[in-house]
C-alpha cells in the first residue's frame, strides 16, 4: 500500500506535511507505529522527494525567526525545550482521549 501518494514535488511544504501526518494517523483501527515505518521507508525509497522537502523546510526554518515563535507558544517553558518539544510532538500525532463525562468528549462520540 503506497502511504504517500498525495506527495509531490509541485505541492507546497505545508500540503505535503499533512499528507505526511495523514499517512501516519491512518484510520482509527490502524497501527500508528507501523504507519510511521511505513511513511520512513516510502520516504527512504524516493530520495528526491525526500530532499525537496528536506530542502523547503530547511528554507522555512532559515526564514522563521524561531525564538520569536518558540516563546509565543510556550514552548520554551520551566520543563525545558526537549521535554516540551516531544510532548507536543507526541500529542500532534497520538493526542490523549478526551474524558469520559466531558463536554468534548460528548461532543467527539456524537459528531464522529
Amino acid at each position: 500500500m503506497k502511504y504517500l501518494d498525495k506527495l509531490a514535488s509541485n505541492r507546497t511544504l505545508k500540503e505535503n506535511l499533512a499528507f505526511i501526518i495523514d499517512a501516519i494517523r491512518g484510520d482509527k483501527k490502524s497501527n500508528k507505529e507501523e504507519n510511521l515505518y511505513n511513511v520512513i521507508q516510502e520516504l527512504k525509497a524516493n530520495p528526491v522527494l525526500l530532499e525537496k522537502i528536506s530542502q523547503d523546510f530547511y528554507q522555512f526554518l532559515l526564514g522563521a525567526k524561531l525564538s520569536l515563535n518558540l516563546a509565543m507558544f510556550g514552548i520554551l517553558s520551566k520543563s525545558g525545550f526537549k521535554n516540551e518539544f516531544w510532548n507536543r510532538v507526541y500529542e500532534k500525532f497520538l493526542p490523549t482521549p478526551p474524558k469520559e463525562g466531558n463536554l468534548k468528549y460528548l461532543l467527539k462520540t456524537t459528531f464522529s
